[in-house]
């Protein structure tokens, strides 16, 4: 039995700035051709099936001094139903068990090693910070959100990480532009850029560069109208589900980042 107990406990995982987990199960069902891409100003999660969309999520991001990593990855481990085991204590003190009462919900996607331990995708037991700057570095989701996600992708999918204040999307034959407040200071991209981004995606577009100035200007969250495209079939990409515009609005207009945070103090076990 004493040994019994020795190999379980062999299979914690220690997640040293995020969570620790043990591993009760996998499984998925993934789509064709996915890929997750996570944009921190708009804290949405997106799941790719070749160039389309097929389901966006909210999403809690790191907060100040625990940002999440940007940069191309892949999904290195599933986990079901994980354990948690608080991290900023001494090893085995603090362990919660699967359940409704665990930080990480029902459902870990972990996509980046970090000093022995990941940085990963996981539900949360409070869900009042998704869509807040709310985790030490992780992305916390609803847990049904998770759940959905984690039947969706498999162990190699492609995970990017981004940092993109102005959204470009369309609704019919209008181009939209979506612009959010930058959290963390990297800077905003300029008229022209946006400019271009949207002629490489719709060359077929007219860009009104008064109405695109006018919405950088002021990051508000919603689809601002910039332009509209003259020729539908030369658009470059598959288009944008229309659902996305309302979607995606997921930040509001000004924030204080001292109020993300789920917590204040390394040490607390309310949330990852």
């Amino acid at each position: 039995m004493r040994h019994t107990l020795k190999q379980f406990y062999g299979l914690v995982v220690a997640l040293t700035l995020i969570c620790n987990l043990w591993i009760a199960g996998v499984g998925a069902t993934p789509v064709e051709n996915g890929k997750i891409v996570i944009n921190i100003p708009s804290r949405t999660l997106w799941l790719y099936s070749g160039n389309q969309i097929v389901k966006y999520f909210p999403v809690g991001v790191g907060r100040v001094g625990f940002q999440t990593p940007l940069g191309k990855y892949n999904v290195i481990r599933k986990v079901k139903n994980p354990g948690w085991e608080n991290p900023y204590l001494p090893k085995g003190q603090v362990r919660i068990k699967p359940g409704e009462a665990n930080p990480l919900g029902t459902r870990w996607i972990g996509f980046k090693e970090h000093n022995g331990g990941e940085y990963g995708i996981h539900g949360t037991d409070n869900p009042s910070s998704v869509g807040k700057l709310s985790s030490h570095g992780c992305v916390r989701m609803l847990v049904k959100d998770a759940e959905d996600l984690f039947e969706r992708v498999q162990v190699g999918t492609p995970v990017e990480v981004i940092y993109d204040t102005a959204l470009v999307r369309r609704k019919e034959d209008v181009v939209n532009v979506i612009v959010y407040p930058d959290p963390f200071g990297k800077g905003k991209p300029t008229v022209e850029q946006v400019r271009q981004e949207i002629l490489a995606e719709y060359p077929g577009a007219e860009v009104d560069v008064k109405k695109l100035r006018q919405a950088l200007l002021k990051p508000q969250s919603t689809p601002i109208a910039v332009g509209k495209i003259l020729d539908m079939p030369q658009v470059a990409k598959a288009p944008q589900p229309v659902q996305n515009l309302e979607a995606e609005r997921q930040v509001p207009e000004s924030f204080l980042p001292e109020e993300q945070s789920v917590f204040n103090e390394p040490g607390s076990a309310a949330g990852l």
